[in-house]
C-alpha cells in the first residue's frame, strides 16, 4: 500500500465470517453458562510487558492512525435473512478504542470490557509494564492477534496500516474450493464424514471434571503459568525426540499435558471415561504472517482411554497414529468445510449439535501450541518488550485449556481454568506431573 493510498479502501463494509468464526459463536452461544456466570466466554487476551511505561496518548494515536483497527473495532454480526451466511458490519462511525489505564495488574486483568478491541495499561512492580490486548476469539485468533499487534509498530513508524501484514484478501480461504466441488452432495458427504469422525472421537464416556451446569454464578476463570529457563526448554527439546515425537513438538507437549491431567483426575478418583482433545490446525499458509482477521482454522481430534495413558512415549505414538489416520482420510479439510457449511444455520441450533452427543461435554479439555511468539519483534511502540503471554479462553464444559508457547526461544505453558472445577492442589499436581512429564518422562 502505498502513502498516498487511503487504507480504509482497503477495508470492506462487509465480510462473511469464517467457518471457525462462527463455530466460536456457536461455542460461546448466550444461552449457555456465560450468561450465568462470572466467565468471560470466548475472550482472548495478549498480555505484553514492557521494560517501562508507555505513553497513553501515544497508544491512542496510533490506534486512531490505524484504520484497521478502527475498522476491527466497530465491526458487528448480522444475518440479513434467515439461512443466509452471516456477516461482520463494519460502522465507520465507532466508538474509540478503550484504553485504560490501572494501578494494578489484577484491576486490569478483570475491568469490564466494551466494544470489540481495548487496551489495558498497568504496573507490574519490579517486572515492568504490562500491556494488556483484549478481543473477542470470534474475530481473531492468536496468531492473528500478534499480526495485529505488529501492524502498530509498522502504523507507529510509516502512519498508516501495511496492507500485505493485515492481508484481509485471504480471509475466506476455503470459499474458492468450496465452489470448485461439482455438486452440494458432495460438500455434504465430506462434511459428513467429519461429523462421524469427531461424534466418534468424543463420544460417551468421555473424562470430565466437573459434573454438567455446576457452576456457581460466581464462577471466574483463573490461570497458572509455568516457565521453563534456556536449559530446562533445550532438555524438552531432547525429550521429544527421546519420545519419539521427533519434529512434532506439539505431539510431545500434547502427551505430556494428558498424562498431567490422568494424574488431576486419579486424584479426583474420575475413573470413567477416555480422555478427549480437539486441537486446533492452522490453516495459514506457512511462512506467510497474514491474514490477521478471523480464524483460519480446522479441528483434528484426539482420544485417549486412560488406561492407555501409561506413558509420555505410550501417548505420543497413540496420538502420532491418529494424526496420520486423521490427516489421510482427509478429516481437517473436511472439518472445515462442514463449519463452512454451517454457518447457515441458526446459531442456537448450531450450539446444540455441537454440544448435543455428549450432552454438553464437548472435552477433556483444550490445548494449543502457539509455537513462537513475536519473533523478530523487540519493541512496542519503541518501548523494549521484555515478556510476551498469550491467556486462552477458558469455559465450561470443560473448564480447563493448557497452551504451550515460546518467547525469545523459551517456552512456557499457560493453564487457564474454571476455579470452581479445580482447587489449588489440583493445579499444583497438574504442573508437578506436566514438569515430570516434559522434563524426564519421554523415554519411559
Amino acid at each position: 500500500m502505498s502513502k498516498n493510498q487511503d487504507s480504509t479502501d482497503l477495508l470492506p463494509g462487509k465480510i462473511r465470517l469464517t467457518g471457525g468464526d462462527y463455530f466460536l459463536l456457536a461455542l460461546d452461544n448466550k444461552s449457555d453458562t456465560t450468561t450465568r456466570t462470572r466467565l468471560s466466554g470466548n475472550i482472548c487476551q495478549l498480555l505484553i510487558t514492557l521494560s517501562y511505561p508507555v505513553d497513553p496518548d501515544r497508544l491512542r494515536s496510533v490506534l486512531a492512525q490505524s484504520s484497521f483497527a478502527q475498522w476491527l473495532h466497530g465491526l458487528c454480526f448480522s444475518r440479513p435473512l434467515p439461512f443466509m451466511n452471516p456477516r461482520w458490519l463494519a460502522n465507520r462511525h465507532g466508538e474509540s478504542i478503550p484504553v485504560k489505564t490501572h494501578r494494578s495488574e489484577s484491576s486490569g486483568k478483570n475491568s469490564e470490557k466494551h466494544g470489540n478491541i481495548r487496551f489495558d495499561l498497568f504496573d507490574k512492580e519490579s517486572e515492568g509494564t504490562g500491556v494488556l490486548f483484549t478481543w473477542p476469539h470470534a474475530l481473531m485468533d492468536a496468531r492473528g492477534a500478534e499480526v495485529f499487534i505488529q501492524n502498530l509498530n509498522i502504523v507507529e513508524k510509516d502512519g498508516h496500516d501495511r496492507d500485505g501484514l493485515i492481508n484481509l484478501r485471504h480471509c475466506d480461504s476455503l470459499l474458492r474450493r468450496i465452489q470448485s466441488m461439482k455438486t452440494f452432495g458432495s460438500r455434504m458427504n465430506k462434511a459428513r464424514r467429519s461429523v462421524h469422525y469427531i461424534t466418534n472421537a468424543s463420544r460417551e464416556p468421555l473424562a470430565a471434571f466437573s459434573p454438567i451446569n455446576s457452576l456457581s454464578s460466581g464462577a471466574t476463570q483463573s490461570t497458572r503459568i509455568i516457565f521453563f529457563n534456556e536449559d530446562e526448554t533445550s532438555h524438552i527439546e531432547e525429550q521429544c525426540y527421546i519420545s519419539g515425537a521427533n519434529f512434532m513438538k506439539s505431539l510431545f507437549f500434547m502427551a505430556a499435558s494428558i498424562k498431567a491431567v490422568k494424574a488431576c483426575l486419579s486424584k479426583r478418583n474420575i475413573k470413567e471415561g477416555a480422555i478427549v482433545v480437539p486441537v486446533p490446525k492452522n490453516l495459514r499458509l506457512r511462512g506467510k504472517p497474514g491474514p490477521a482477521f478471523a480464524n483460519h482454522i480446522s479441528t483434528m481430534t484426539y482420544r485417549v482411554d486412560k488406561d492407555e495413558a501409561i506413558s509420555v512415549s505410550h501417548i505420543v505414538s497413540i496420538l502420532k497414529e491418529q494424526m496420520m489416520n486423521q490427516m489421510r482420510a482427509g478429516i481437517p479439510e473436511d472439518y472445515e468445510l462442514m463449519m463452512n457449511l454451517f454457518r447457515r444455520m441458526p446459531l442456537s441450533q448450531y450450539s446444540k449439535i455441537l454440544r448435543g452427543p455428549t450432552k454438553g461435554k464437548i472435552a477433556t479439555f483444550f490445548f494449543s501450541d502457539v509455537g513462537e511468539s513475536f519473533k523478530g519483534m523487540d519493541t512496542f511502540l519503541s518501548v523494549p518488550v521484555k515478556d510476551v503471554t498469550h491467556f486462552a479462553p477458558v469455559g465450561f464444559p470443560p473448564g480447563l485449556a493448557i497452551v504451550f508457547m515460546r518467547y525469545k526461544g523459551m517456552l512456557r505453558t499457560v493453564i487457564s481454568y474454571v476455579k470452581d472445577c479445580f482447587e489449588k492442589m489440583d493445579i499444583d499436581l497438574m504442573e508437578s506431573a506436566l514438569r515430570q512429564g516434559l522434563l524426564d518422562e519421554g523415554r519411559r
